[in-house]
Formats: C-alpha cells, sequence, structure tokens
C-alpha cells in the first residue's frame, strides 16, 4: 500500500513520519481523481484467485 500512495502523492514518497490525516487525504485524492477518470467506462471484472 505505501509503494502504491508513494506513486500518486509523491509528498509521502519519504520515510519520514507523515500524519495520518495527510495520508488519508492523499488516498482519498488519489481514489476521487481514478472515479474521475473511470467516469463513463465500463467496470472491470474482479478475478478472484482460485
Amino acid at each position: 500500500m505505501a509503494t502504491s500512495s508513494n506513486k500518486h502523492a509523491s509528498n509521502l514518497a519519504s520515510y519520514e513520519q507523515q500524519d495520518a490525516h495527510e495520508f488519508f487525504s492523499s488516498v482519498l485524492d488519489g481514489i476521487h481523481e481514478r472515479m474521475q477518470n473511470d467516469k463513463g467506462k465500463a467496470p472491470t471484472p474482479v478475478q478472484l484467485p482460485s
């Protein structure tokens, strides 16, 4: 999860202690951006591991 968040929030890329609110805000921003980019697209089916 940390690697994924680093890709979207460069301010979290370092290993300094971060405020939980700042982390949560950046995660929500990433989700919001993804949802805006995916508007109007067909949902991708989820494949569960067997």
